[in-house]
């Protein structure tokens, strides 16, 4: 375990600064290509014994932030802004698109409606 850990530790070390350059080209925010690297490394981690006989670890890691950067961005474009006003607006006519339209469960629509509208959320444990 000692020199596994002594291993990745220079490892890490040698290759940290040139996959994250890599990886922040490909990305173009400073602030996810480092989390990015950060998840990709530690995914080599847990990997360890397998990203040590690939043929260039580095790219192992490089590739593993790429992916994670493209499951991020998947996750993200399935979002729905609905604090936007625009958001629910249709193309045509600039009239506002039903729920029905948007793929939106109409029980659920209707139950997030009655709800009241609060700038602010507050938490409590149950009853008082």
């Amino acid at each position: 375990m000692e020199q596994r850990g002594q291993e990745f530790s220079e490892f890490y070390t040698a290759s940290k600064d040139d996959c994250l350059r890599i990886v922040l080209v490909n990305v173009g925010d400073r602030q996810l290509a480092e989390d990015l690297v950060a998840e990709a490394f530690t995914r080599a981690w847990t990997s360890w014994r397998k990203v040590r006989a690939h043929p260039v670890p580095r790219a192992w890691v490089v590739r593993t932030a790429l992916n994670a950067h493209v499951s991020w961005w998947r996750r993200r474009r399935r979002e729905l802004t609905v604090d936007d006003p625009t958001a629910l607006t249709g193309l045509e006519g600039g009239r506002p698109a039903s729920s029905a339209d948007l793929g939106l469960d109409q029980a659920l629509v209707a139950a997030l409606r009655v709800l009241p509208l609060s700038p602010t959320c507050t938490w409590t444990s149950g009853p008082k």
